[in-house]
């Protein structure tokens, strides 16, 4: 697969489509998530003003979730969205990563509640 000019990357999903999610070390040693499909790998950055990005799940429709140095991340449709932004203000979560997504759109991973560790499974509403 190769890596994004860095000396080593992991794979760690792979969808139904064939598309594979992971990340790889760019030459500055930065960790950036990637989207392995037809033989290229699209280098999913970071949040604008992040460093880093570790793509962990993807699901049927090619989203994208993972973790960066603003907490977990939904990159869909060329869009990486950090999840902290995307709760309700005050809702006392704190999400600092996403492990997986299903077809549905629900993601799971891991955060804090108010000062405390928990998982999660968060669920779009329209």
């Amino acid at each position: 697969m190769g890596t994004l000019g860095g000396d080593r990357g992991e794979a760690r999903d792979i969808n139904d489509v064939g598309q594979i999610v992971g990340y790889s070390y760019s030459k500055s040693r930065q960790g950036r998530g990637f989207l392995w499909f037809n033989d290229k790998m699209l280098d999913l950055r970071a949040i604008r003003g992040g460093k880093y990005s570790h793509a962990w799940g993807i699901n049927n429709s090619g989203q994208v979730v993972g973790n960066c140095d603003r907490g977990g991340f939904l990159w869909s449709n060329g869009t990486m969205s950090c999840l902290n932004r995307l709760l309700p203000k005050n809702s006392g979560w704190q999400i600092s990563e996403a492990w997986d997504i299903n077809s549905s759109g629900q993601i799971v991973g891991g955060g804090t509640f108010n000062g405390q560790a928990h998982a999660f499974l968060m669920t779009p509403v329209p």
